[in-house]
């Protein structure tokens, strides 16, 4: 199922779990590996709320360093549930009569589980705003009673500041709605999430399911008080649902399958969900043959892996051919650019050389006019002389009288 972004239904829609699910929207897990990381930066910023933070925080940065199991879990795991837990719809999407319930893993074997909640006879939706004011309100009642006496869901300090950080983020819900102008009666079809795992699925998941505390022996204990407050301070009964998420392959990989997991739901009691412990802290050893089992059922009779992993392939590979063709350009058009560099190099060069020529041209020709010019003074003085001379021939010759000649020279004069 294909979800809005944010509605009336789906009011928290936000941070990484908006970033997930729109990675989600593409054609294969891909986007979603590098959304999934950005998980880690959320957990260095709460490092002193919650134990194992920092490791928790570690798996997702070096998954790469480690051999990628981290992202081998990711691809094993089905893309309608994959949707379902991230945007926080589990339990509707499980209960929901409406549309097709998420396939999901058997419970044999070791894995990692999640579980969500509604109300008995909503179809699978949660609570209203109302609703979601009254449950933080007990919450907070609930941890001030623990000035006076310890309880079975708050146990120390520790446990004190988880459920204060669960109680936060319910009242962080309510002011989302509040800022959005959201309908506050209309009931919510995301409910808050809780990751656990375990070396026998089908004997922890019931462990999470009771609402009067009768079968909550070993779950977390926000889990615990948030449904035992549903059933007492709001009079509704509450209906968990536990779904398997992906079994283990290999010894180690409890504890990576837990982290991921984790990290799709937001499932810390500071972000949507009431987890109050860094995933990734179990040591636990499945039976060999379980883990052959697991292989075989997962790889073999199951499509899922095959399915992601093949999406991926071709992702990566449209990505590699992408990044071949921006090369292959960036280098074409570096060619061409050389060559016309070097065309315009050619053309300077040429032009350097023409002007070269033209300015030794200009200093020839103003050199030769200086030489012109005198040669045509040398050549006026000449003839200026050789009018004298023949003056001077035409008196001693008795040609003409000194009168005649100073008429002459007056004459010459007006015409120079």
């Amino acid at each position: 199922m294909t979800l809005p972004m944010k509605t009336d239904q789906t009011p928290f829609m936000r941070g990484d779990r908006l970033d997930m699910l729109q990675a989600l929207d593409c054609s294969s897990y891909y986007e979603l590996s590098l959304a999934l990381s950005q998980n880690a930066s959320a957990l260095s910023l709460h490092t002193n709320d919650l134990d194992g933070m920092s490791r928790a925080r570690l798996k997702i940065e070096g998954d790469r360093a480690n051999g990628r199991p981290l992202a081998i879990l990711l691809h094993c795991i089905p893309r309608a549930l994959m949707r379902s837990i991230i945007a926080g719809t589990v339990a509707y999407d499980s209960i929901n009569q409406s549309t097709p319930s998420p396939a999901v893993y058997s419970a044999d074997g070791a894995g990692t589980y999640v579980a969500g909640v509604a109300i008995q006879g909503r179809n699978g939706k949660f609570l209203n705003y109302h609703e979601l004011l009254g449950l933080a309100a007990a919450m907070e009642d609930y941890c001030k009673s623990y000035a006076r006496q310890k309880s079975r869901w708050i146990a120390d300090d520790r446990a004190l500041r988880a459920v204060e950080l669960f109680a936060q983020s319910l009242r962080d819900r309510l002011a989302a709605i509040d800022h959005d102008g959201l309908s506050k009666t209309i009931f919510h079809i995301q409910s808050p999430l809780m990751v656990g795992y375990g070396n026998s699925l089908r004997d922890c998941m019931p462990c999470n399911t009771g609402s009067d505390g009768s079968n909550l022996r070993f779950t977390a204990y926000t889990w615990g008080l948030m449904l035992c407050c549903i059933q007492a301070r709001l009079q509704l009964t509450p209906q968990a649902v536990v779904q398997p998420v992906v079994h283990v392959l290999q010894n180690g990989d409890l504890a990576v399958s837990e982290v991921l997991v984790t990290a799709l739901a937001s499932s810390y009691c500071f972000q949507d969900g009431v987890n109050v412990v860094g995933a990734g802290a179990t040591s636990g050893r499945a039976r060999h043959q379980t883990l052959m089992n697991s292989k075989k059922y997962m790889f073999c009779e199951m499509p899922y892996w095959e399915e992601n992993y093949e999406a991926t392939s071709k992702e990566l590979e449209k990505r590699s051919n992408y990044v071949s063709d921006v090369w292959l350009c960036s280098d074409f058009y570096s060619a061409a650019l050389k060559r016309e560099i070097e065309d315009l190099e050619t053309q300077i060069q040429r032009i350097q050389i023409k002007g070269s020529l033209w300015e030794e041209l200009m200093k020839r020709a103003a050199k030769r006019e200086e030489e012109l010019r005198k040669e045509g003074e040398a050549l006026d003085r000449a003839i200026k002389s050789r009018q004298a001379m023949l003056k001077i021939f035409d008196y001693l010759l008795g040609n003409k009288t000194l009168a005649e000649l100073s008429g002459q020279a007056d004459a010459d004069d007006d015409v120079d």
